[in-house]
């Protein structure tokens, strides 16, 4: 029991779409991304451009990886069927 709940939960963390895993990457890579050096423009119109850019790449990153982590588990999902059939 406790092995399928290991399993289970190193599955959700895979960041994937509608995962816990796609949400976690998300705020990783908004800790990378912000800092605090932004802060005194933030009511600036410099300011809220950088802010906007920063979150174009960060959707663009999460949704780059979860693609691709979502085709692995996809095909090995296939490939595992595929040698059970054979």
């Amino acid at each position: 029991m406790s092995s399928f709940t290991l399993a289970l939960s190193l599955l959700n963390i895979l960041p994937a779409f509608h995962l816990d895993g796609e949400y976690a990457l998300s705020n990783f890579i908004t800790l990378l991304i912000a800092s605090d050096r932004y802060d005194d423009q933030s009511m600036s119109t410099s300011g809220m451009f950088i802010r906007q850019r920063a979150k174009r790449i960060e959707a663009l990153i999460v949704r780059t990886i979860s693609v691709v982590v979502g085709v692995v588990i996809v095909g090995s999902i296939l490939v595992g069927i595929l040698n059970a059939a054979v």
